[in-house]
């Protein structure tokens, strides 16, 4: 009786050493699971009214909320286009910045957009006036501040 004891406990000690092996894996499958997963983003940058690609623009990517946020950017080159790597699928702020163009910065569910995302951007009115001068230094200390945030 005593030999089926020591049998029985010893076979309960090695299954319960081998349960926490088992579980140990499916825990980190979970944790991989909740990580997103990451594209390179390409986006294109042309003029709304002649369709032309706008190169040398300025193109910011934010995506998260709160302390989660993250952001990376890139320039276009000569056919509009620009890459950013390591974006996370999900919903993004994309902010286009050109000179003689209004900003944009639509806001754009990776899920659910085909790539290259297409960006049109409006030329800037120039009347010689002060008060476009005004707005578009305005604009101008808004996108500053904007840029301020996503690196703070």
């Amino acid at each position: 009786m005593l030999k089926r004891f020591k049998k029985r406990f010893i076979w309960s000690a090695v299954t319960l050493c081998l349960v926490p092996l088992t579980v140990l894996p499916s825990q980190e499958e979970s944790k991989t699971a909740k990580k997103p997963q990451l594209i390179e983003l390409q986006i294109k940058v042309t003029d709304k009214k002649d369709g032309s690609a706008i190169d040398n623009a300025d193109v910011l990517v934010k995506w998260g909320e709160g302390q989660e946020s993250d952001s990376g950017s890139a320039i276009t080159n000569s056919r509009g286009i620009a890459r950013v790597k390591d974006v996370p699928r999900g919903t993004v702020v994309i902010r286009v910045i050109a000179n003689g163009y209004k900003t944009a910065a639509p806001k754009i569910d990776l899920k659910k957009e085909q790539q290259p995302i297409k960006i049109e951007l409006e030329k800037e009115t120039q009347d010689g006036d002060k008060e476009g001068h005004l707005s578009s230094n305005l604009r101008n200390l808004r996108t500053f501040t904007w840029m301020i945030s996503l690196n703070a």
